[in-house]
């Protein structure tokens, strides 16, 4: 392990990656087990490097699979507190917020 700014980075070799699909496999299956996995291989760097604003060039379904996906990696590799602090450093929501979205009040029956 190294230590990068007051936080150990896992060793990220294959078995740290065929240990990761053994452990997401225990809550996720089949295709959203895949998409984890591959968006927190791919992605996982950025938490390392603590610089998450790339997700803010991604459509808001695309980036919360990719902030799921990175919080499966940050509990797995040990960074849960780091990713948490991050995610709150970098303005970025669990959630989709629809504000945007109007709804009208139902019609006045007829009083």
């Amino acid at each position: 392990m190294e230590f990068n700014s007051g936080f150990l980075i896992p060793t990220i070799d294959s078995q740290f990656w065929v240990s990761f699909k053994a452990f997401l496999a225990k809550d996720y299956r089949g295709d959203w087990k895949n998409q984890i996995f591959n968006n927190a291989k791919k992605y996982s760097q950025y938490v390392v490097k603590g610089d998450l604003s790339f997700l803010k060039t991604f459509p808001d379904g695309k980036r919360l699979n990719i902030i799921k996906a990175l919080l499966a990696y940050a509990k797995f590799s040990g960074c849960y507190e780091r990713y948490k602090r991050l995610i709150k450093e970098f303005g970025l929501k669990w959630s989709i917020n629809n504000d945007d979205v109007i709804i009208a009040p139902p019609p006045q029956s007829g009083l």
